[in-house]
């Protein structure tokens, strides 16, 4: 799971997509807030949810 430096979502994004440098980084899991008040968006990178699901994304 990644985190953001500080929370940059909202209701209803999770399950959305996350993309770096063109290509497809993670699935959106949602918002976090820290017990020092700082709130951060986390996802699940794309290797991660491929070895969970068994699954291959393809790009193109």
């Amino acid at each position: 799971m990644m985190y953001t430096k500080r929370g940059v979502t909202l209701g209803g994004d999770s399950g959305g997509p996350w993309f770096s440098s063109g290509g497809a980084a993670g699935i959106h899991g949602g918002l976090v807030t820290m017990s020092d008040g700082t709130s951060h968006s986390y996802f699940t990178t794309i290797s991660k949810a491929e070895q969970v699901t068994g699954a291959t994304v393809k790009l193109g």
